[in-house]
């Protein structure tokens, strides 16, 4: 089975201290790494010019998992600039949380920006799943590879083709399939084949 493709596209905003920002991307970079290694990372995208920019290096890495990643307040104009032209495939949109440092709990806006990013996906159609937590976290970890094993699985199916022999017999009206809705929605195609070339390769064989 092909290793599945993924890229992730770390989402922030100008008004945060960028070094802050910066040191959860390389952590969360590390996390998803640490599960499906390959990753393709964009550069960061706080910025419409840099959202078109991010959406360039993610049409050329062909991905079969966009990984959406919130590290901090985020415009949802600039994730809909980057990533509508892949609203058809998987998407894993992970947002950070809190954190602590020296006991005090400080939050950098993702969460209030996933229920923004969240409900303007799910208006516009997306194909998405929503998980948060902060990278180290195995909950989340655990849910990346879930994810990248899915999409791996789903692009698979998409080239995929089953050859199929006979079809339904003895009246069993369940037994029938829409061959169309198959390739659409599983992805498979489907190939009939004879039951006469079975007859003859079997005919083909020696008794040795």
């Amino acid at each position: 089975m092909r290793k599945p493709n993924v890229a992730m596209v770390p989402f922030t905003y100008p008004d945060y201290p960028p070094d802050v920002v910066g040191r959860f991307i390389e952590a969360s970079k590390a996390a998803v790494a640490k599960v499906h290694t390959g990753v393709v990372v964009t550069e960061r995208v706080a910025s419409l010019d840099a959202a078109l920019s991010a959406r360039r290096q993610v049409l050329e890495s062909d991905p079969d998992l966009v990984i959406a990643l919130l590290a901090s307040w985020v415009e949802a104009p600039n994730l809909v600039a980057c990533l509508r032209d892949f609203f058809h495939k998987p998407i894993l949109l992970w947002s950070h949380t809190s954190y602590k440092e020296d006991g005090v709990g400080i939050t950098l806006g993702a969460i209030p920006a996933a229920g923004v990013i969240r409900q303007t996906l799910e208006e516009m159609g997306a194909r998405f799943r929503f998980i948060y937590g902060m990278p180290g976290d195995e909950k989340i970890a655990m849910q990346i590879a879930s994810a990248v094993r899915v999409a791996g699985a789903e692009a698979g199916m998409a080239t995929s083709r089953i050859g199929l022999f006979g079809y339904i017999s003895m009246g069993m009206y369940t037994g029938g399939f829409d061959h169309a809705k198959v390739r659409r929605e599983l992805g498979p195609e489907i190939v009939h084949l004879d039951q006469y070339m079975i007859m003859k390769r079997a005919d083909a064989i020696t008794d040795g």
